[in-house]
């Protein structure tokens, strides 16, 4: 259940992720979580977010549970946000982490590069689209 709700969730954030991206959007919004390239702070890396990027987000976030809720028990719930928070902290923690397939350079070449691997954990919807890049160079 808890890996069923992380693919929905990143299903959900990758398109907004790239949305964030367009020209149009991203002076505006996103620019703020990009002034570092080479994140490495862990927390205080991941939060710098707009706040309505950090409000779509949580939207997107109960949107899936909600969706999933008939299928999801609280542990799961708990489980899948815990590993949303120690995620975005790995994220951005400057370190190559390797855990069960999830690999934190994917979103570090996402911080180097702007057009790749919009997903946070589960990168089906960049493999779909042609986003996903899983090494530098």
């Amino acid at each position: 259940n808890v890996l069923l709700l992380l693919v929905v969730d990143d299903l959900l954030y990758a398109p907004f992720h790239q949305f964030l991206h367009a020209s149009y959007v991203y002076p505006w919004i996103h620019f703020r979580h990009h002034k570092v390239s080479h994140p490495s702070k862990a927390y205080l890396h991941a939060s710098m977010e707009h706040p309505l990027e950090m409000i779509i987000a949580l939207l997107l976030h109960a949107f899936a549970i909600n969706t999933l809720y008939n299928y999801l028990d609280k542990c799961s719930i708990i489980i899948h946000i815990s590993i949303k928070a120690l995620g975005a902290c790995l994220n951005h923690c400057g370190k190559n982490v390797v855990i069960l397939g999830y690999k934190t350079r994917h979103h570090h070449i996402h911080h180097m590069y702007q057009k790749y691997n919009f997903a946070q954990y589960i990168f089906l919807y960049d493999r779909l689209i042609g986003s996903y890049k899983s090494n530098f160079t």
